[in-house]
């Protein structure tokens, strides 16, 4: 996906996401008109060399995943010879940008010769979903029991295995509460998820609902507006963002303290965390709700104001408006413009 993205300020971005950006190396050419090189995700490393080539513009590589999978990232194809990290992504761009201080820690440990062009800047909320959620109302979530929502793609390392033994675990005690899972198609590798989701499902119809994943903020609103609590039980979280969205839409959360949802998190009435893996903590903190009070008489209001606004998207803009700015400034003065 290649996008045309003009900022602000005027200055005008090119935005290279993922492997489809290939398609535009004709054009590298073409790159010279652009003020800021933007790449994010599996970009080859071949073609951001074309554009440090092409042009004068910084290359801000925005690492929206696994600090451990950025060799991968940075490999060259195989019938192209690899000279180590120095063909990485990280080597390559004038400036990393994590998505937290987590992930910049994390990448500044695997490329400590890198570790002064690392930074971070928060992710944050989407407009459009804030817009479809609109005014939180607590008292109208339309259940009697307590409800649980996990939000995400159903993978292993999101902690989904152990938030289902967990659930089964509490059910099976006799405690009622509504447990609903918003995410995508299991992986074909993770067969143990398919088949303990599957298990679950027909053993709990009543009180395990699965809804299908969408990219709609309408849809994903009307998750967050229909539970009290949502869970984000991940093993790693570079950052967390459906932890944010669910304390935007005035749900109570409940998360492991992977990466950055120990930054976000740590401190809020409104949330909690736990050792990541501790399946036996997570149980702790889910009983904890159902059986406290604190799921019919919580106020997550003051918590949904500083939420909204910490992770304000003009507010993630200006931060990268300004690293922008320093970058060319850097350029321009080195090249004596």
């Amino acid at each position: 996906m290649v996008v045309l993205h003009p900022l602000p300020s005027g200055l005008k971005t090119y935005v290279v996401s993922d492997a489809g950006a290939t398609e535009v190396a004709p054009e590298v050419a073409w790159f010279g008109a652009f003020d800021v090189i933007q790449v994010c995700g599996r970009v080859d490393p071949v073609l951001v060399r074309n554009f440090r080539a092409a042009s004068l513009a910084p290359v801000v590589f925005t690492s929206r995943s696994n600090a451990k999978a950025l060799d991968r990232l940075g490999t060259r194809p195989p019938a192209l010879e690899r000279n180590s990290k120095q063909d990485s992504l990280v080597g390559l761009a004038n400036a990393v940008v994590a998505c937290s201080n987590a992930e910049a820690e994390e990448l500044r440990l695997d490329y400590p010769q890198f570790a002064e062009k690392i930074s971070f800047i928060h992710n944050a909320l989407d407009p459009g979903l804030l817009s479809a959620i609109g005014r939180v109302d607590v008292g109208s979530r339309g259940t009697t029991e307590p409800a649980f929502a996990f939000v995400g793609r159903l993978r292993t390392h999101k902690g989904i295995l152990d938030l289902l033994n967990v659930c089964e675990g509490l059910w099976q005690e006799g405690l009622a509460f509504r447990f609903k899972i918003a995410g995508g198609h299991t992986h074909q590798g993770e067969s143990v998820v398919q088949s303990l989701l599957a298990r679950t499902l027909r053993l709990w119809p009543n009180w395990l609902e699965m809804h299908k994943w969408s990219d709609d903020p309408a849809q994903v609103a009307s998750v967050y507006r229909s539970v009290h609590c949502v869970i984000s039980p991940s093993r790693y979280e570079p950052f967390g963002l459906v932890a944010v969205e669910a304390l935007a839409a005035g749900c109570y959360v409940i998360a492991s303290d992977a990466g950055g949802l120990r930054e976000t998190l740590t401190g809020l009435s409104c949330a909690t965390t736990y050792v990541r893996g501790d399946e036996d903590a997570l149980r702790h903190e889910v009983r904890r709700f159902v059986l406290g009070p604190l799921w019919t008489v919580m106020d997550t209001q003051r918590c949904e104001h500083w939420i909204r606004s910490r992770f304000a998207a003009d507010r993630m803009a200006a931060r990268y408006l300004e690293l922008y700015s320093k970058l060319i400034g850097d350029i321009s003065s080195k090249c004596g413009l």
